[in-house]
């Protein structure tokens, strides 16, 4: 089972950044085991030939692998997108627009008659 501990565990070594990292003869784990309803913690120093610790070791590895290729993946996606939309603009860009009569597309505005209308062109002559 692989469950994250939320531990408040506080390093009391300071680690100091110049003396290079040192390869450990064992992994460091952290036990947790209940009594009643309070938790404890302990911690556990399990040695590298161990199976357990082995197994560990190479299913981290495994997962940092894949980690780094999904980003890999993802960063090329998105190169690739980013080059689409260059490309896209680019083109937009040197696409010529038609040259366009606008005296042609003007539509003629309808003139209204000035004056009175006809009255017998709209009724008809009355004629008893």
């Amino acid at each position: 089972m692989d469950i994250p501990v939320p531990t408040q565990a506080k390093n009391k070594n300071k680690y100091n950044y110049d003396e290079p990292k040192e390869e450990k003869a064992s992994i460091e784990f952290m036990l947790m085991t209940r009594r009643g309803n309070k938790q404890q913690f302990t911690n556990i120093n399990v040695p590298i030939s161990a199976e357990f610790a082995t197994k560990f070791k190479e299913r981290t590895q495994a997962e940092k692998a894949e980690k780094e290729k999904m980003k890999q993946v993802v960063l090329g996606i998105h190169e690739r997108q980013e080059e689409e939309d260059y490309q896209e603009m680019i083109a937009s860009m040197n696409r010529q627009l038609p040259t366009v009569n606008a005296n042609r597309e003007r539509r003629v505005r309808y003139q209204h008659p000035k004056g009175a209308p006809d009255a017998d062109l709209i009724f008809g002559s009355k004629k008893r």
